[in-house]
């Protein structure tokens, strides 16, 4: 007889297995069902770590993000290298840095703090890196990386200046956040406050690890000091052979000591830029404090040129920068091949006040480049400044595949819209929306275009 019979007995290890695979499936969906709203995350998360079986019938309920901090990877690729799951999750790494000084607030960085900052972030990005590689390319994958410190407020580098999707207000692990927005392939997001961590004088890694299964690459430079070393750029870039989706934002911010990609940084990375991109988000611009203005970022002929080397397969290209400039006339005698043949989306933000003859020449460029793009379905074009704001989104797609939206948020000259009027004769528009229009010659190109296109709707705002 059972000297404590009110103890229960522990279930044997094999108790669980013994069930058939049905009754123990309906077993873990009932468990899904009846968790509790208020607790539903965090109980969800233990029954994940309850078995193997457990974890990956849970995991692959829902989108989970894990949470890890830079001395959570070893035990994070002992766990899972070469085990991908087989459906699309979140891993989310913080890497804390050692305290820092900086240049900029009259206190000198020492060697001593740059060499231990570059080691912490330089090993954490190998490894996980290195975990990555092993998984397949063919799943959905989105890694973010965010990099922190003490000192991070202290040089005004503080949550405010980052994008709400970096900033978690708890590290949770196994926590269901619900579907990803835009769940295209696998995420490599790298929000950091110092990109020359990335490589310093101290790197012991000559690379990084090539990680196929990410094809989604999101660069934030806006808060970088003294930006990321060139080779550092060809290497990340080297590591990314499958990237598909590039995305780069790197602002300056008037009034504080806060300054983007320095210029060899920026040529590095736009000449290595992988050749199967078919989305490219580009956004280099200005911050505005106060009343000044002054342009940043510039359409150069770097940029232009790197374009224009992807035109066979880049599909959706959004440009956002501080000065119009005035090379787009390249891109319509483009030699890489004549033609843009699947460019589906063009999206150009200038922002500040500049001089409108010369936006009008870059429109006309643009107009010029986009009669070369029979797939065209969509052109959005605007100004940004501290006082005005355009609300066009990045990479919307439009569902009919014979629309041709054409957008503009500022006045048009005569000129620009007889440009576009040609696009849209060649793209067989049936919207061209106009929010603002110059005097008398904007309504008179308004009116022969609503006489020569019986089937284009024209929207007119006046301000």
């Amino acid at each position: 007889m059972d000297a404590n019979p009110s103890i229960p007995q522990a279930a044997s290890p094999g108790a669980w297995r013994s069930l058939p695979t049905e009754l123990g499936l309906q077993v873990l969906e009932e468990l899904y069902t009846l968790s509790d709203e208020a607790n539903r995350s965090r109980r969800r998360s233990e029954l994940a770590t309850v078995c193997e079986e457990w974890r990956d019938f849970f995991w692959a309920k829902a989108n989970y993000t894990l949470t890890l901090k830079d001395q959570d990877l070893p035990l994070f690729n002992s766990y899972t290298r070469g085990r991908q799951p087989y459906h699309s999750a979140t891993i989310n790494l913080r890497i804390g840095l050692k305290p820092y000084t900086c240049d900029f607030c009259d206190q000198e960085e020492n060697d001593y703090t740059i060499a231990a900052n570059n080691k912490i972030f330089t090993e954490s990005a190998y490894r996980v890196l290195s975990t990555l590689s092993t998984w397949q390319s063919a799943h959905c994958v989105h890694l973010q990386i965010v990099v922190r410190s003490p000192s991070d407020y202290e040089h005004g580098f503080g949550f405010r200046d980052c994008p709400k999707h970096t900033v978690q207000a708890q590290s949770r692990r196994f926590d269901r956040e619900g579907s990803c927005s835009r769940v295209i392939g696998s995420l490599l997001d790298i929000d950091m406050k110092h990109l020359r961590h990335l490589c310093g004088p101290h790197v012991p890694r000559p690379c990084f690890p090539q990680a196929p299964a990410v094809d989604f690459f999101s660069l934030g430079a806006r808060n970088s000091a003294r930006g990321c070393s060139a080779s550092a750029h060809e290497k990340l870039m080297a590591s990314l052979p499958g990237l598909t989706f590039l995305r780069l934002k790197s602002r300056r911010i008037q009034g504080a000591h806060q300054y983007g990609l320095r210029r060899g940084a920026r040529r590095a990375l736009l000449h290595h830029l992988p050749r199967g991109l078919s989305e490219i988000e580009w956004i280099e611009a200005e911050r505005f404090h106060g009343d000044d203005q002054a342009g940043y970022g510039l359409c150069d002929e770097d940029l232009i040129q790197s374009l224009t080397q992807l035109s066979r397969t880049i599909q959706r290209l959004a440009l956002e920068v501080g000065s119009p400039g005035l090379h787009f006339a390249r891109l319509a005698r483009n030699p890489s091949g004549g033609t843009w043949p699947q460019m589906q989306l063009l999206t150009f933000i200038v922002n500040g006040l500049h001089d409108a003859t010369e936006m009008d020449r870059s429109l006309v460029h643009l107009g010029e480049a986009a009669m070369l793009m029979p797939k065209l379905r969509r052109f959005e074009c605007g100004f940004r400044s501290a006082e005005t704001s355009c609300d066009l989104q990045y990479m919307v797609k439009d569902d009919a595949a014979t629309l041709l939206i054409i957008t503009l948020n500022f006045k048009v000259s005569e000129s620009v819209q007889r440009t576009w009027e040609k696009v849209a004769e060649r793209n067989t528009a049936h919207v061209l929306q106009v929010e603002r229009v110059d005097g008398e010659q904007g309504v008179q190109a308004l009116r022969r275009a609503d006489k020569k296109f019986q089937n284009m709707r024209i929207i007119r705002k006046d301000y």
